[in-house]
């Protein structure tokens, strides 16, 4: 079948030179994609149009996957039976700023919530970590919002049990795999 078979054609035309049933997503996505194949490759970026189709699909699927992560932080940050850590600014840092780590033994899933933070200063990033049975554990890195307020959810066997220590350094930007910058807040089981 050549590419100028799908000039000028129907969605329901496409559908059935296809062989896909009518009026499902599918079958747009295949119409749309095979128009514009044969709209765009006498331009040669057919590749490129489809490139981002796909990139879009990847973006929302995080983007899913993302919200899923949030929903069961929020079922879980709502239970009665989640233990709630208090982490105080160390000194030097002003007292305001602080953060709650919550986790449930048994559940793979841990959350901090930091508030009244700074910016971070050029070429630097916030990253907070836990530590349990002698590792670190990144949760992550964020900016601070206008607010100086942020939320990390990480999700592992490392959150499967309550930490060990939790604390928030200040680490080169994008990161780093240990935790290697100044303090900004910490807590330690006693």
């Amino acid at each position: 079948m050549s590419l100028a078979f799908f000039d000028d054609l129907t969605h329901d035309q496409v559908a059935v030179a296809l062989n896909l049933p009518l009026g499902t997503v599918k079958t747009r996505i295949r119409a749309g994609v095979q128009k514009l194949r044969y709209i765009l490759a006498p331009l040669g970026v057919a590749a490129v149009a489809i490139a981002l189709l796909v990139g879009t699909g990847v973006w929302f699927n995080q983007q899913r996957i993302i919200a899923q992560r949030h929903e069961r932080a929020l079922s879980m940050a709502t239970a009665s039976d989640i233990t709630t850590l208090h982490i105080p600014a160390v000194p030097g840092i002003p007292a305001a700023t602080h953060g709650s780590y919550r986790g449930r033994p048994g559940t793979p899933l841990g959350i901090i919530a930091l508030h009244n933070f700074a910016p971070a200063p050029a070429g630097r990033t916030y990253q907070a970590w836990v530590l349990h049975r002698g590792t670190w554990t990144s949760m992550g890195t964020f900016a601070p919002d206008s607010a100086g307020e942020g939320l990390l959810v990480a999700e592992g066997k490392a959150f499967m049990e309550l930490p060990e220590e939790v604390k928030v350094t200040q680490e080169p930007r994008g990161g780093s795999p240990v935790p290697a910058g100044p303090e900004v807040i910490g807590w330690q089981a006693k």
